[in-house]
């Protein structure tokens, strides 16, 4: 049984400089790493590795000279082969072009049994790639699941959405993306570190896969920092004596910040 995970190179929000002037992005100041969600979804490959035996293969679209870190980390959590689709400007893709490149190398370097993928991306929070790959490729699929298991030829897959907990009972070939909630990824030893840096993946050209025709990028205009339009103040309201008095003190505030 082969599993694939496809993985990206995000942006790392959690360190996202500004430029104090403009309010835009300092990109360059900001590292790249692969997302929690796509680490959880190898991990969910990898687990099912050491119960069934399945081989575990990722991808990546993105240059040698950017991606080569990301795919290291991969072997080193325990991946068996990789794959890196070379395409520049990476970050300009549309998720119709990704679910694109990624349905046809499916196509054909597969079939894969099962395709596991982070439920959105770090950086741009898109959660669109999954759902569009499924309809693609024709593939039953699972989105945002929280929980792996798996019965005999059956597996388990439980989601939590607005109203409730879902439960799917599929068999392969499927598609899933995974939450944070799903596990928590291992950390690679020194030793699988090492290993790793010995290790090859295949690159292949994006155009092997889709023609320049098909690549279509989005044309991002504008990105600033949020900030917020007003103070924040802290106000305490005290309550012991009078809770009615003081419910609707909390009202007149709430009115008076324009909030209600």
């Amino acid at each position: 049984m082969r599993v694939l995970v496809p993985i990206k190179l995000s942006y790392d929000i959690n360190q996202m400089k500004y430029d104090e002037r403009t309010g835009e992005p300092i990109l360059d100041a900001v590292p790249r790493v692969m997302g929690d969600m796509d680490r959880c979804a190898l991990e969910a490959a990898l687990q099912l590795k050491e119960s069934l035996g399945v081989v575990v293969e990722f991808i990546s679209i993105g240059s040698r000279r950017t991606h080569n870190k990301l795919m290291m980390d991969a072997y080193a959590m325990g991946c068996d082969k990789g794959y890196l689709i070379e395409a520049e400007d990476t970050n300009t893709l549309d998720a119709y072009t990704v679910s694109s490149i990624i349905g046809k190398f499916v196509e054909k370097y597969g079939p894969y049994d099962i395709i596991i993928m982070g439920a959105t991306s770090q950086d741009t929070h898109s959660s669109v790639v999954p759902p569009a790959l499924s309809a693609l490729l024709g593939y039953r699929a699972a989105f945002g699941v929280d929980k792996v298991t798996v019965e005999g030829d059956v597996f388990i897959l439980e989601a939590t959405y607005e109203d409730g907990i879902y439960r799917y009972r599929l068999t392969p070939p499927f598609i899933i993306s995974v939450t944070t909630e799903a596990n928590t990824p291992r950390i690679p030893k020194l030793k699988d570190i090492l290993k790793a840096r010995r290790m090859k993946y295949e690159v292949l050209p994006v155009n092997d896969l889709i023609s320049k025709d098909e690549v279509r990028k989005i044309n991002v205009t504008s990105i600033k920092k949020y900030v917020t339009p007003r103070r924040r103040e802290i106000i305490e309201v005290d309550s012991e004596e009078d809770v009615d008095k003081a419910v609707y003190r909390i009202i007149e505030l709430l009115k008076e910040a324009e909030i209600l």
